[in-house]
Order: C-alpha cells, then structure tokens, then sequence
C-alpha cells in the first residue's frame, strides 16, 4: 500500500515555524554551569526549571553567554566568548488524522528524531495579510543540515503505544512509524491527554534527557468547501481551538499561517488566498502542540514536542 504519510508530509520550514512560534506552557529546562542561561544573562549555574510562555531564549532565539565582540550574526549565538551556531536535536511524537469526506478519519501515528543545525537564518517571505493569516514564499527547507545523532539510545513512549526505540530513518534523522506508516484503529497510537516521554542516554554531543509533553485535545477539523485561490475561505471545527491553522498545496511551496480563535470557525481572507494557487491539491492542517526544551548550552538544545495534526483535503 501507498505510505499514507507521503500524503501530507509537511515541509520543515513549517514544522520549524510551529516549534519556535509561542506555545504557552512550554517547559524550558536550562542546565549547566554559570553562563548558560538561555536569556543571556548570565545564568546562576545548577539546573533550573521555568515555565515559558515561548519568547526569548526559545529555539532559534538570540540568548546566549559571555561577552562576543563583535555581537554574533543571528542565527549564531554566543557561547562562552565565541558565536557558534545552535545544533538542536528535536524529538516530535505525532497524533495524525486524515478527515477524508464522507469516509472515518484515517488515523496514523508516528515519532521522529533529527539533530540539525542552525546554520542560516529561516525567514519566509511575508506575501500579504489579513487579520490572523499570512502568506509566504518559503525559503529553503535544507537550510538546516541534518547531523548524525550522537546521543546514545533514543526512545519515544506513551501508555498507549509503549517504548519506540528510534534507531534508524530517512538520512541522519530516526524515525518510528506505528504499522509500518499504514493506517491504524482509532484506540491504537498516540492518544489525547496522554503523556509522552521522550528519553536518550546521552552520547558524544547530547547529554542524557528526559522530557515529556502531553498530546493535545482533539479539535474536530471538519471537511471544507472548495478552496479557490482569491476567494474567501471558511475552516471550521467542533472541540478544541488549533494553535495554528496552514494551507499549503502539494505542488508548490507557498503557504498560509493562521492563529485562530475560540469560536468553531476562521475565515482566510481573500486577500490572503489570492496568493496560494491551487496546483495539486490544498491541505487544511489543524495543528496544537505540548512542548519541552533543554538548553544544555546557548548553542546546545533539545526540542520535545507532542502534537496533534487534523488534516482535511480541498480540490
């Protein structure tokens, strides 16, 4: 059978976007010695817990220690008197559902390993907006190359699915997909409300971690109408509001970013549509997340993230 996950594969400047975008209630956890405090104060050395409402001091912020002259070029950052690149391992355990028309939702599972480097700095070109959507000409999705994993084993493990060993994947990333990428019962896989913890042994340039994040509430994506690029286009949903809503067509690269509100609905702007054309099909992805860092240094991290993705298909 086709791999289902082919399907909506979603680009990496989008999955780094809902990384670094604001999450409330994410944990940043910061450890090490005095300096290393992801804000650039300084720090007071030990281990210390907060909680983050995502801004400064997240993935592919500015944050850094000691003193670099001249000031470093984002997206480097300064670690003990020298501006280095931020290397990131982000771990990410996917709730995935497929509204299908008049058909069950398919459900699929899956947990992902990569360590990358933020070598470039990622700012998709703002296209036009309205309200609470944008559109953008992405840059380049290979900016941040991928590195070998060097963190010894490494795992994802909810009550629901039990331990997944992530010990091999497409190029340098792991990857675990539950039934092989096909579809699976709705009871199996990653479930709503569960915690996921997410652990490695530590290796050669990643320290032994354990993080968690709970996979958020179902948001009851609905189906939508016809999506016509310059006209006005309505989502609509019945439980939880999204964190994030995107548009994007499989056959090009431009996409539509909208942070909606409680209330069911959203409408993207025909201002905002005009500029996403229809080449093969559009997705409607739902997104929410549950997110945890560990800032081993300024220039050192690792992102966990427990999402739910509901994605519909317009013609």
């Amino acid at each position: 059978m086709t791999d289902p996950l082919r399907l909506f594969r979603v680009p990496l400047f989008i999955l780094g976007a809902t990384l670094t975008a604001a999450c409330g209630g994410n944990t940043v956890l910061s450890a090490g010695t005095g300096g290393d405090s992801p804000s650039g104060d300084g720090g007071s050395g030990g281990s210390t817990s907060s909680m983050s409402s995502g801004g400064s001091g997240g993935v592919g912020g500015t944050g850094g220690s000691g003193v670099c002259s001249p000031e470093c070029a984002s997206p480097e950052v300064c670690d003990d008197g020298t501006c280095k690149p931020i290397t990131e391992l982000r771990l990410t355990a996917d709730d995935i559902w497929v509204i299908q028309g008049g058909m069950e939702p398919g459900h699929l599972g899956r947990a992902d390993a990569c360590a990358l480097v933020h070598v470039t700095q990622l700012k998709d070109q703002l296209l036009g907006e309205e309200g609470d959507c944008k559109a953008y000409e992405p840059s380049d999705p290979d900016a941040w190359p991928e590195i070998p994993i060097e963190a010894g084993d490494v795992s994802v493990e909810s009550p629901n699915t039990g331990l997944l060993p992530l010990v091999t994947g497409p190029g340098d990333c792991y990857q675990y997909k539950l039934a092989n990428g096909d579809y699976i019962l709705p009871e199996e896989g990653f479930q709503s409300g569960e915690t996921v913890t997410f652990a490695a042994t530590g290796g050669a340039m990643f320290p032994s971690f354990d993080l968690s994040g709970v996979i958020p509430a179902e948001m009851g994506l609905q189906d939508n109408p016809t999506y016509q690029a310059g006209q006005a286009y309505e989502i609509t949903w019945t439980g939880e509001a999204p964190q994030r809503f995107f548009l994007f067509d499989s056959g090009n690269g431009r996409y539509i970013d909208c942070t909606p509100s409680p209330g069911g609905s959203l409408t993207v702007p025909a201002s905002v549509t005009q500029y996403v054309g229809v080449v093969q099909w559009v997705k409607v992805v739902a997104y929410s997340a549950s997110t945890a860092e560990l800032h081993v240094s300024p220039s050192l991290r690792v992102t966990a993230a427990a999402r739910r993705y509901e994605i519909a298909y317009g013609d």
